[in-house]
């Protein structure tokens, strides 16, 4: 497997757990007694109803079925659905969509008790079936308008991740369908079940991250500025999958980052920053990351919203995870900013916070660092020649703070992009009376910045 396979496995570990199925089977056990318990005087009145149908076969139903079904024929139809014959579980599949879309009061309770929904669940991701696959799709998305409990039912088989990955369909009726069904998943964002915000949120995070497409789908369905509004729901578990949708979307084009901007994703943003769960936190610097990688206008959105001090005081934190988004996020800005950015990011003392990281194991933030440090100096030569000067302050600094004696010791790397890029700033920005020889043995991977992806950057940042 190659290493980049090996990072994006790594990587699958973020997204939220799946339980076993043990705890799966359990949990929607616990969902349909519940169900139950608030609807019992009406499914008393059902099951009167259903007992009208018993001893009805499924024999003659792809033969002339009533197309007018009722909940009366619903025991006939659940055993057309769990029949090994194809068009008996067509049949049965259609009749149950049209009592979930006909009824003044889709009843959503009587179909969940029957245990079908996960039959539902496999069938809409057979391809092979295309008449089965788009009346499955039709019942479950019908079966998430229910209430609390029902919508909980339906996610916890995982169906928003599924119904997204159907937007790859070359079924122009299935695509159809399904788009109806987005708009659902935006409504569910409004809910004041914290499951089902968290649930639908996690959802959203595992998709967002499998195409710039499906980014355009969350975006296109109203989703975004009610995952921003959930960054300050009161709940973390909430937060959470907020924070982590938004940033899987903002690894996407810059116009899907500006777009998440323009929806006003920064104000109070600093309050995520400081917040308390520190997962929280680091997806949060992760963000920050990405937009810094964008242009320079989304860069000055970081800066106008006085979010650069923090980020840079969060380089300094204790846990690692945290204090590498952050420097992610300074390097970004440094690296992808003009001179005025720049020079503001050098007035909050950025030279001495990325001091540390150079001392760092791995290569990639070495190298990121050393590239901080050359377009620094390159801005610092910039303010010389603008004021007619042959000093630069920024490379005096460095001199006195002792980051030089630093970058010299980087030269002794094993790395060939570590060495050239600290003996070109060495040369360039210094009296370098030491003579460097140049080990043709040197490693020739190249870890600069420029040259990784934005999701290579974002995989390998978490």
């Amino acid at each position: 497997m190659s290493g980049f396979k090996n990072k994006l496995n790594r990587r699958q570990k973020l997204f939220k757990q799946k339980v076993t199925s043990d705890i799966s089977r359990n949990k929607r056990q616990e969902l349909v007694v519940n169900i139950s318990k608030n609807k019992r005087d009406e499914i008393l009145m059902k099951r009167r109803k259903l007992s009208f149908t018993e001893g009805k076969s499924t024999e003659n139903l792809s033969f002339g079925i009533d197309e007018n079904p009722t909940l009366d024929n619903l025991d006939v139809f659940v055993n057309g659905i769990k029949s090994q014959d194809v068009n008996v579980q067509e049949d049965s599949a259609r009749m149950i969509r049209k009592i979930i879309s006909s009824e003044e009061e889709p009843p959503i309770t009587e179909i969940i008790k029957t245990l079908i929904v996960p039959y539902f669940v496999e069938f809409v991701q057979d391809f092979t079936n295309p008449i089965l696959q788009l009346e499955s799709a039709w019942v479950l998305s019908n079966l998430c308008s229910g209430n609390s409990l029902e919508t909980r039912y339906v996610l916890e088989l995982d169906v928003v991740p599924i119904f997204f990955g159907l937007l790859q369909s070359d079924n122009v009726d299935l695509l159809a369908q399904i788009s109806k069904t987005l708009p659902i998943f935006s409504t569910l964002l409004s809910h004041t079940n914290e499951q089902i915000l968290s649930d639908i949120s996690w959802g959203l995070a595992f998709v967002a991250k499998v195409s710039q497409e499906n980014i355009n789908a969350i975006i296109d369905n109203d989703c975004v500025p009610k995952l921003i509004k959930l960054l300050h729901h009161e709940s973390r578990e909430v937060q959470l999958p907020a924070i982590r949708t938004i940033g899987d979307i903002v690894t996407g084009d810059e116009k899907s980052t500006q777009y998440i901007l323009d929806c006003g994703l920064l104000k109070n943003f600093d309050l995520l920053l400081n917040h308390k769960t520190l997962k929280i936190v680091k997806f949060s610097c992760w963000t920050l990351s990405n937009i810094c990688a964008g242009n320079y206008e989304q860069i000055e959105s970081v800066i106008e919203h006085n979010l650069i001090s923090t980020l840079i005081k969060l380089m300094e934190h204790d846990l690692n995870p945290i204090k590498k988004e952050a420097f992610w996020a300074i390097s970004n800005a440094i690296y992808r900013g003009y001179d005025k950015q720049v020079m503001y990011l050098y007035e909050r003392g950025v030279v001495e916070k990325l001091l540390p990281f150079l001392k760092f194991k791995h290569n990639k933030i070495v190298v990121c660092c050393l590239e901080s440090y050359l377009k620094i100096l390159e801005v610092g030569n910039q303010i010389a020649t603008d004021e007619g000067t042959e000093e630069n302050v920024y490379a005096l600094e460095m001199e006195e703070n002792g980051i030089r004696k630093q970058i010299e010791d980087c030269t002794e790397n094993h790395n060939k992009k570590i060495f050239k890029i600290s003996n070109t700033i060495l040369e360039s920005f210094f009296d370098n009376d030491d003579d460097v020889d140049f080990d043709n043995n040197f490693e020739e991977i190249d870890y600069s910045l420029t040259n990784l992806s934005k999701e290579e950057k974002e995989i390998y940042n978490l």
